[in-house]
This record gives structure tokens, sequence and C-alpha cells, in this order.
């Protein structure tokens, strides 16, 4: 029984004591009949509000509440409620020390039941000072339902360990007011295997992206992997099919937080949030949905022997158009679809696909090759065009998994300058190479420098050396083969 029950409860058993005493009251029976009066209270039966039973009070208690709404003033009904013990709260046997103790039991071992953090008790009260008096169990609960420790944290199969840096927090509903403001999105490994395209029983997953004011599925679809890929491939339709929302809420696996996502949300404008650790109820809804898909839709295929993954998108999707968009749902008072239509759309017009593949790939600085103008990309080699060449640095932008499409990218601007290609040695094997420079052939450098003034300075230097009458400093060394001639 809540505390407000227990109020309740209060109030209609005042109201109870005072309808038995009431009459006498307002109209107070002669001097020496009081007695006969209260006697006859005491024989009759009264409907207890608790148990709707049938209840008959004693002489006593009929005359105690007699005589307190006599003294009561304006409210007698307030005077005839149960009155608060002065010891509530408080137990003498639980002293100090053993709340302590209870204290730190719990501390240590979070995931215990409340009988066995009393079991625990008695044998360290025994243990320490051969206490005989130990707290039932009963006041044990009490005691831990009164300090805030009786709630039992339970270990998910195949999870980890809980964090014990993870600080227990508070949980609070929550929902944003307009439409689109906010996108929840996360995978879900569904229940049952299918059959891929190459033979293998595989477990699929599904990427939902859900808006939080209307609870509408922006994209569903299902995958046979939780990767970054299939993630901004999913993610790229439901902004195309809905326009970019100002936030989005996701959980901190790998493929959320991978750079090429969290870039690609970063260019658009969009604010990415995550859920603290240990604590998945941050995105309810999103698991809520998840629940509705493996009860309703997954329970309709339970019958289909050759489950492919193309046919469960398309039941999928059939089934969130044509059931879960036009359902009421009990939290709303309303269906996804109302919601939509009647409500304030904060979205904002989408990009082109294009724009949208480009924004999705992580940046990276490379030092090209001098010699070849090439740089390495995920152990791939990729040339760069012959008007950049000359850059010392470049910045690039692709996405690990589709090295076809890498761009250089501007500094200043953050725009895409070209698109880069991976090395192709087999076309690089024809002997044909373009000039670099404009410089003239080497047998026209003769004719082309005729018209050319020599240095200045070096004359200025010859001058000064002849005008001080100093010789060469070295001495000429002898022709041989001049020599060789004077003598024959």
């Amino acid at each position: 029984m809540n505390s407000k029950d227990k109020k309740d409860l209060s109030e209609a058993r005042a109201r109870l004591r005072f309808s038995v005493v009431g009459h006498l009251l307002a109209a107070p029976p002669p001097e020496g009949d009081l007695r006969f009066e209260l006697r006859a209270l005491s024989e009759r039966a009264w409907i207890d509000p608790k148990t709707n039973l049938p209840q008959v009070y004693s002489f006593k208690t009929i005359q105690r509440w007699y005589y307190k709404a006599l003294a009561a003033g304006v409210d007698p009904v307030s005077d005839l409620r149960n009155k608060r013990r002065k010891d509530t709260g408080h137990s003498p046997i639980i002293t100090e020390k053993i709340g302590e103790d209870i204290r730190q039991i719990r501390r240590d071992h979070a995931d215990w039941t409340m009988q066995l953090v009393r079991d625990e008790l008695e044998a360290l009260l025994l243990s320490e000072s051969k206490q005989s008096r130990v707290p039932s169990y009963n006041t044990v609960r009490r005691f831990m339902r009164r300090e805030g420790i009786d709630r039992r944290q339970r270990k998910s199969r195949g999870r980890a360990k809980i964090d014990e840096k993870v600080v227990p927090r508070e949980v609070r509903r929550f929902e944003v007011d307009r439409l689109h403001a906010l996108w929840h999105l996360d995978f879900h490994h569904g229940s049952r295997n299918i059959l891929g395209d190459d033979g293998v029983w595989r477990k699929p997953i599904l990427l939902c992206i859900l808006d939080d004011h209307s609870r509408l599925i922006c994209h569903a679809q299902w995958y046979f992997n939780e990767n970054t890929e299939d993630l901004t491939h999913g993610f790229r339709q439901a902004l195309q099919k809905r326009g970019l929302p100002r936030a989005l809420l996701s959980d901190n696996g790998s493929a959320m937080t991978s750079e090429e996502f969290c870039s690609g949300l970063s260019r658009l404008g969009i604010v990415h949030e995550t859920t603290l650790p240990s604590h998945p109820e941050q995105n309810g809804k999103q698991e809520r949905f998840f629940g509705t898909v493996e009860g309703r839709l997954m329970a309709m295929l339970a019958n289909e022997p050759n489950l492919t993954l193309e046919f469960l998108n398309l039941a999928t999707c059939a089934w969130i158009e044509q059931e879960y968009h036009r359902k009421d749902q009990r939290e709303m008072k309303a269906s996804p679809m109302d919601r939509l239509l009647g409500s304030i759309d904060a979205s904002r017009d989408c990009p082109s696909a294009t724009t949208l593949s480009k924004a999705f790939m992580r940046e990276v600085w490379r030092t090209p090759n001098r010699k070849c103008a090439t740089i390495a990309l995920d152990g791939v080699r990729f040339e760069i065009p012959a008007a950049y060449r000359h850059f010392k640095r470049v910045l690039v932008r692709y996405a690990h998994w589709d090295l076809f499409n890498a761009w250089l990218v501007s500094e200043e601007s953050g725009e895409a300058l070209v698109a880069i290609r991976p090395e192709n040695r087999t076309a690089n094997a024809e002997s044909v190479r373009r000039v670099l420079s404009n410089d003239p052939p080497a047998q026209d450098i003769s004719q082309q420098d005729q018209g050319k003034r020599g240095s200045e300075l070096l004359k200025k230097y010859l001058s000064d050396f002849s005008a001080s009458g100093l010789p060469p400093a070295y001495i000429t060394k002898p022709n041989v083969n001049n020599k060789e001639n004077s003598e024959l």
C-alpha cells in the first residue's frame, strides 16, 4: 500500500468514527444517559473501510472517540485520524552500528536479496559481539526501504560486469515538443535466424530511427551486420525521407561513435548525444518499439518457412505503415500519424544524395610521395592529380568501406576539390608520360639563352679583382694531350 492509499484509508476511518459518535454531538443525550447510548453503539456492527466487512467496536473505544471529537475545535474529523507514532521510522534494535553494517553489506553486494542481507547481518553480529538479539527480516526490510537501499541490481545474462564507477541516477521520462527535434537510433538483434544468399543461416539486425515527439519510424531496415557502412546506408535514407533533424540520441556502439558517422552528423549540423554507460533506459522509446516488433511482427512471421532478408524488410515496411503508424499509443493517446500531422515540424531540408555520401566520410592528412605523387589510404595507394602534385600535404576525405570514392578537400573551405582514384599500375605500364612543366626542350636551351643577360654582380667581382693587381691564386694545369702532340 502506497502513501496515497494509506492517507485515503486514514481519512475513511476518521469519517467512520465521526459517523459513529456524530449524532451524540449534534443531539447530546440527557444527563446520565450517555453511558447507555455508548453501550448501544458498541453493540452495533459497522462496515470497516479497509475490509468492507462488519466490525464491532468496544465501549471504551467509542467513548474515547466521543471525548476526542467533543474536545476538538472546528474540524473534529482531523482529530479522529490515526496519529503518527512518535517512534515511527526508528527501531530501537537498529543501532547506529547495525545500520552502518547493513549499508556496508549492500555496498559490497548490490545484487543480494534483502533476506540474504539479513542473514549476512546475523552472521556478522554473532561473530563480532556474540549478540543474541538480531533484527528480524521485517525490521531489516523496513530499514532498507527507509534508507533507499532495498532495490536489487540484477545482472543481465551475457553482459559484462557492471562498472563500479557508474553512479546510479534517477529516472525521469522526457519528450521534446517539436517534430523531428530529436531522433532515437539503435540496432536490434532479431530473435529468428534467416537464410542468407550464401546459404548460411544468420541472425538479422534491425536498424531503426525513431522520432521522439511522434514515435514515428523515420526508417527501419534489416541488415546482417552492425557496422558503420550499414548505419550510414540506413540513416541517409531516413534523412532523405523525413529531412534533417535537430539532434540524435544513440548508445555508445562502435558504429555510432565511428569517425565517419560523427563527422557526417557534424557537417550536417545535427547534434549527437549518447546515452550514459549502463543506462539503457535513456533510449527506452526505442527499446519499447523493439518489444512491439518481436511481439507483433515476428510473431506473424513465425510460420514463414523460407524467410529471407528481402521479404523481412518488405513485411517490416508494410507492418509499420499499415499498423504501427495508424494505431493509437496509450501514452500519447494518439497514433504516430496523427502526431505527425498535428505537430510543429522542426526539420530542415535534406541535401542531395551526393552531398550526403560526401558528408559521412573521415578526413585525414597525408604527405604525397614527391616522385610519384601518391598517398596511401588503408593500405591502398591513390594517385594525386597533376594539378595538385605540388602540395606538400593534402587533406583527404574518404570512407573505409568505399575506397573507390575519395576526395581531395580544401583546407580553408572544406569543399571537395577533386576525386582521386586508386593507383592503376597496369595502365601505368604504358610508356606514355605527360610533361610536368612548360620548360623548352634541351636542344633549344642555347638559342633561348642567347638573348639573356649575364650576372652584373659577377662582373663587378671580376673588375674589382683585376683592379687589385693580384695574380690568380691557382696554377694552370698543362694539357696532356697538347703536350704529346707538340712532341710528335
